[in-house]
Order: C-alpha cells, then sequence, then structure tokens
C-alpha cells in the first residue's frame, strides 16, 4: 500500500508524515502511525524514542512469527 493512507504501517518511508489523517496517540482522533506515537507511547512509559520503538520491534517480530505460522 505505498503511498497510502498512513506512514509506519504503509511503507511509505516518512515516518514523521501523518499523511493529513494526524498522529495516533498524539492527536485526538489521529489515525496515522508516526514517530509522534512511539514518542507518546516512550513518554507515558518513561522510556526513550529509541526504547520504545526498540520493544515495538521485538514485539512485532514475535507477533509475526506466530501470525506466518
Amino acid at each position: 500500500m505505498k503511498g497510502g493512507s498512513m506512514c509506519y504501517n504503509c511503507g511509505c518511508d516518512m515516518p514523521d508524515d501523518d499523511m493529513g489523517l494526524k498522529s495516533a496517540g498524539f492527536d485526538v482522533d489521529g489515525k496515522s502511525i508516526t514517530t509522534k506515537t512511539f514518542q507518546v507511547a516512550a513518554d507515558s512509559q518513561g522510556m526513550t524514542l529509541y526504547e520504545a520503538m526498540e520493544e515495538t520491534y521485538k514485539l512485532l517480530g514475535k507477533e509475526l512469527r506466530k501470525t506466518k505460522k
């Protein structure tokens, strides 16, 4: 879905562009997963942006392996 309506989950390689749909977790009715989404999650847990993204990456890997089976 390149060029679709979201960034981290569409593969557009523009992690800070909300594609006009606002950032999930940052804006009240945000729909796009952006770097701001990860920053809000990190701040809420007392983590760095890097740590939040790394933990997300690890969990997504596990979930993808389960889903692929």
